[in-house]
């Protein structure tokens, strides 16, 4: 069973893969092999990417549900996951704060790969056609 089955959720995995490797390699290199940062780093990357599949999840349905009637629990997937999204920066907050800095930073990886993806299809970099 594939996780992301459209092809602008495979690709912004992709890329973010690749950011994410470039961060854990960055944190590598600056802070040294520093377990508690690469997890916490881990830890946010499943984070976003989970949310990226609801987020997906919920636009889906709520794109098919000016067809047929919605389905009632995609836009509360998605308010539990905000709320999943909160409780895990809490914790990371108690922890330590290199552990919630780097949580925070995985969270914001799929942000991230957007901007990057936007600004590269701006300039005329890159040329990306989803179907």
């Amino acid at each position: 069973m594939r996780i992301f089955t459209n092809k602008t959720e495979v690709f912004l995995a992709k890329k973010s893969i690749v950011i994410a490797l470039t961060l854990a390699g960055l944190s590598t290199a600056v802070f040294g092999i520093d377990a508690e940062i690469l997890t916490g780093l881990a830890a946010g990357y499943l984070v976003t990417l989970i949310r990226l599949k609801i987020l997906a999840f919920t636009v889906e349905n709520l794109v098919k549900s000016a067809v047929k009637q919605i389905k009632r629990n995609s836009p509360a997937r998605y308010i539990l996951m905000q709320l999943f999204t909160v409780m895990v920066l809490l914790l990371a907050v108690i922890k330590s704060t290199p552990f919630f800095l780097a949580v925070f930073t995985g969270i914001l990886i799929i942000p991230i790969t957007i901007l990057i993806n936007s600004l590269t299809e701006l300039t005329g970099i890159t040329k990306n056609n989803f179907e």
